[in-house]
């Protein structure tokens, strides 16, 4: 099978995988499937020849790992989790940079860590719309046809996605504010 082909099988895949957390509620169910998301992202991009995108994606297994583990052991956000996850990141970044369509992935990897360390959801979906506009850039300048395709599609998912949490805030505030009148 062509190389081409088999990375843009991962590449539907891998947003298929990003498209269902957006509307999922709990936060260690999109770190796995972010897990998963990752390593098929990151394998499109060994499959286009595009090692810092492969490798920058790969850190996001690490990444999701870390931030599991650390929401369970923590109740706030760690700091520490997060400057070593952009050490890990910018150190790869540094070993595999090949020109400056790498600093691209680069933010885009960084930007996406500092969302899914958030532990507000809500953060997370409306945070993701810059985030595939970044990697809608990579995409295009790495020549991913159907990547740059699917990207505005999850484009369009994310809306939708953020919209409806931002719906469903709406309605359980006013809930709340008519079961307080009603005491």
């Amino acid at each position: 099978m062509d190389e081409y082909l088999l990375s843009q099988i991962c590449v539907i895949l891998s947003v298929i995988l990003l498209a269902s957390t957006y509307f999922v509620k709990n936060k260690k169910v999109i770190l796995i499937i972010i897990c998963l998301e990752a390593f098929t992202y990151g394998l499109q991009y060994v499959f286009l020849h595009q090692y810092a995108g492969a490798i920058l994606n790969m850190t996001g297994i690490i990444r999701c790992v870390w931030f599991y583990v650390d929401d369970n052991r923590c109740k706030g956000q760690n700091i520490l989790s997060l400057a070593f996850n952009f050490l890990i990141i910018y150190a790869l970044a540094i070993i595999t940079y090949h020109s400056w369509i790498d600093c691209i992935a680069l933010i885009g990897t960084c930007y996406f860590t500092f969302l899914i360390w958030q532990k507000n959801i809500k953060v997370y979906r409306w945070g993701s719309l810059p985030s595939s506009l970044i990697w809608l850039f990579y995409n295009i300048m790495v020549w991913s046809i159907l990547g740059i395709v699917l990207e505005v599609i999850l484009f369009i998912v994310e809306l939708i996605g953020a919209i409806l949490i931002t719906d469903e805030d709406k309605i359980n505030r006013k809930k709340e504010n008519n079961s307080g009148k009603n005491r």
